[in-house]
């Protein structure tokens, strides 16, 4: 058994590692993989593979990528993909191969490590890899359809997955986000988002098109609100297919301050034959208020299908401690891969 870096060129062979345990979804997809390891802004993916007689068995990968805290831009990474052959788990691969990552990730000056790892998987993060388990993020959810809702969970009814969302805007204003006209007036609305001093995932112009707009496979659709030539809110929406309900998703939402815009535009996604509308967003921030006052409530964990688990593991002595209360930050569907 061999465990290595990969040089990213065997996107083919890590596509066929995830085929061994997903049927679908983007991390079969090699266009996707190319993109998410290869074009990221931040850098390239740091991949560790254990090949057996040059065969990728298992495969340890984080992407990096800058975070805004403290008033500075910090390097860090986002935990992805982990993956071992069904044939080759229990021998420890995973553990092994995560530890080659983050020695690494100390080399290159990667000062922490953020995963939203599932049920399966949280224990291990946190037992095996010194992880710290620092939250979960809250679901948020406005039901539009409630019984057509409910059909299309017990009988896994078709419905659309990724389309375009049609609007009929007469909100002066309410536009399209444009990341190349707009580039200065949101370079200057994210400048004064990071006033709020959370700590978040930077969302850089650069970031932003890398993760919304050149993005294959999933269509996302920016929006902007304005006010005398000034961007005060981003709002970036999604449609999925989840558990067969047709949902709108509300990836990302960033405010400066609150706007009853917001409940309009989410009453012209309604419009679209949507089931249910979900996002995630901080419970005591500007944009959970938004939300609320447009129908949104939060899930009861106890009736929440999926935990959206947060951990984060240092790997450097100069960031602070801080840095694992889950209170300082400000983490939306927008911060992994997700969605």
């Amino acid at each position: 058994m061999r465990f290595i870096r990969s040089d990213l060129s065997q996107i083919n062979e890590l596509a066929e590692l995830a085929r061994s345990t997903y049927d679908k979804g983007e991390i079969i997809n090699v266009k996707y993989l190319n993109w998410e390891y290869n074009s990221n802004p931040d850098g390239k993916a740091l991949v560790f593979l254990a090949n057996e007689e040059s065969k990728i068995v298992s495969q340890y990968v984080v992407v990096p990528r800058k975070y805004a805290i403290e008033n500075e831009i910090i390097n860090a990474s986002l935990s992805l993909n982990t993956i071992t052959h069904p044939a080759h788990r229990g021998k420890g691969y995973f553990t092994k191969l995560a530890e080659l990552t983050y020695s690494e990730c100390k080399k290159l000056n990667i000062d922490f490590t953020i995963g939203f790892p599932n049920k399966n998987s949280v224990s291990g993060f946190i037992n095996k890899l010194k992880f710290s388990g620092i939250g979960e993020l809250p679901l948020m959810l406005k039901v539009v359809n409630p019984f057509r809702a409910l059909y299309s969970f017990l009988f896994n009814s078709k419905v659309r997955d990724e389309y375009t969302y049609e609007f009929n805007i007469d909100l002066p204003k309410v536009s399209l986000l444009n990341l190349n006209s707009d580039l200065h007036k949101y370079n200057f609305f994210w400048s004064e988002f990071k006033k709020r001093n959370v700590y978040t995932t930077d969302r850089s112009a650069e970031f932003m098109r890398w993760r919304y707009i050149d993005i294959p496979i999933r269509k996302y659709q920016l929006f902007k609100i304005e006010k005398n030539g000034t961007i005060e809110t981003v709002l970036i929406l999604r449609s999925k297919n989840i558990f067969g309900v047709n949902c709108g998703i509300i990836v990302d939402l960033l405010t400066l301050k609150g706007n009853t815009e917001i409940g309009q535009l989410i009453d012209q996604l309604q419009k679209n034959k949507l089931d249910l509308i979900i996002s995630s967003v901080p419970l005591d921030s500007p944009e959970a208020q938004c939300l609320k006052s447009a129908g949104f409530f939060k899930v009861p964990k106890l009736f929440m299908l999926k935990k959206l688990n947060v951990v984060l593991r240092i790997h450097s002595n100069n960031i602070s401690s801080s840095i694992t209360d889950f209170k300082k930050w400000f983490l939306t569907f927008g911060d992994y891969d997700i969605f």
